[in-house]
């Protein structure tokens, strides 16, 4: 399984082109019109943007090439052959979590189609002392980038720790990487392996038991 993504994303890391979504921090510059000179703009959540002389327009899912494209086309009607440039300015929507035993657990951005799985993990200070020698690799849907969003949101920031790796590793089915097979001389190509929005990376922590069903405090345990 993890051999078929790592060649998927291989494939595509080199064209591959995120579009912006909800949440992200447009910044428009139309020099030509005084309203939209320098104006900024964010994604709201059903996917659009509203602008002067330009209106509700849907945003969501398009490249900057493409939103580009869209706002030229809108401003034809009031100038010829406007100049328009997009640049996003805050990505909320390009978002891995790494939870577990790392020293800054959390949602981290997306910098661009080649960021691996080892550069968020460095992003998140690296693995904690003590942690277990296995990564668990939730890939994201291809169409639920949100995935590591409601994952990571939805919980307090004290569980993005190691209390989170038995309610996540229960409701999923994660890729398990042995770093103790990489470093004998394994397949050290997984940890450059491609990162998408919405993926989960766990890192559990070291010398724990979970232990669940008829007990009194079921759970993970030293």
């Amino acid at each position: 399984k993890l051999a078929i993504l790592w060649r998927a994303r291989s494939q595509q890391t080199e064209s591959y082109d995120y579009p912006v979504g909800v949440g992200d921090l447009l910044e428009i510059s139309v020099p030509a019109i005084e309203e939209l000179r320098a104006r900024t703009v964010r994604i709201s959540g059903d996917g659009s943007i509203s602008l002067p002389f330009v209106g509700k327009l849907e945003a969501s899912g398009l490249t900057e090439e493409e939103l580009q494209q869209k706002l030229v086309d809108r401003l034809k009607e009031y100038m010829y052959s406007p100049r328009v440039v997009v640049f996003v300015k805050e990505y909320r929507s390009r978002q891995v979590g790494v939870l577990g035993a790392v020293v800054k657990p959390g949602l981290y951005g997306i910098g661009s189609g080649s960021d691996t799985l080892l550069d968020m993990i460095s992003q998140a200070g690296g693995i904690a002392p003590g942690a277990d020698s296995k990564i668990y690799f939730i890939p994201a849907e291809p169409a639920d980038s949100a995935h590591a969003t409601q994952i990571a949101s939805a919980m307090p920031e004290s569980l993005l720790r190691q209390e989170a790796a038995p309610l996540i590793l229960k409701r999923t089915d994660p890729i398990l990487i042995d770093l103790k097979q990489l470093s004998f001389g394994g397949n050290q190509q997984y940890l450059s392996l491609a990162v998408r929005p919405g993926d989960v990376i766990m890192v559990p922590g070291g010398g724990q038991v979970l232990v669940e069903g008829w007990v009194e405090r079921p759970g993970a345990y030293s």
